[in-house]
């Protein structure tokens, strides 16, 4: 004869007695971390990640040695393990000697890969860049609007799989 399942209010019983084994103290931290978790979580569904250009600006402006400018829209898709970011009308100026932009970018569209980001290691799937328009220069003493960073020596670049240059200009 198969097994008898409980009823209703044998289950609630048992419910009750498996969460009255819980010291309230700790009741009270699993709610606290399930509350904090919830509310993460609602943030960065309806976070508006424009308010993000500017410090990322800044950020990259200070890394390259150069201004660095996000006008247009900042677009992040943050639920996967490989979530994805968009940067629209991305400008990158050149160094003091020279004048004008160096680059200017359309869009910018990327990808990154978490479990290797949790390990130290940057690892890129898919990056595109639409309807770039670059300008290198070189002046005859050897300075080159390429080097960036004050020439400390090369940066250590990510791997990326997936590269793609849409409507470029050079």
């Amino acid at each position: 004869m198969p097994a008898r399942l409980p009823d209703f209010p044998e289950l609630l019983r048992r419910a009750a007695a498996a969460r009255d084994a819980i010291p309230p103290r700790a009741r009270l931290g699993l709610a606290a971390l399930a509350s904090l978790l919830v509310a993460t979580l609602i943030l960065v569904a309806v976070f508006d990640w424009n308010w993000l250009r500017g410090p990322l600006a800044a950020a990259a402006s200070a890394r390259l040695g150069r201004p660095v400018a996000i006008e247009g829209n900042l677009d992040v898709h943050p639920w996967s393990l490989r979530p994805r970011a968009e940067i629209h009308d991305l400008r990158i100026g050149q160094p003091d000697w020279a004048r004008g932009d160096m680059a200017r970018v359309d869009r910018l569209a990327l990808q990154v890969e978490l479990p290797p980001l949790l390990l130290g290691r940057v690892v890129m799937p898919y990056v595109e860049i639409q309807r770039p328009d670059v300008t290198l220069l070189r002046l005859a003493d050897g300075r080159a609007n390429w080097s960036f960073g004050g020439g400390r020596g090369g940066a250590k670049l990510p791997a990326i799989r997936r590269f793609i240059i849409d409507e470029g200009r050079l």
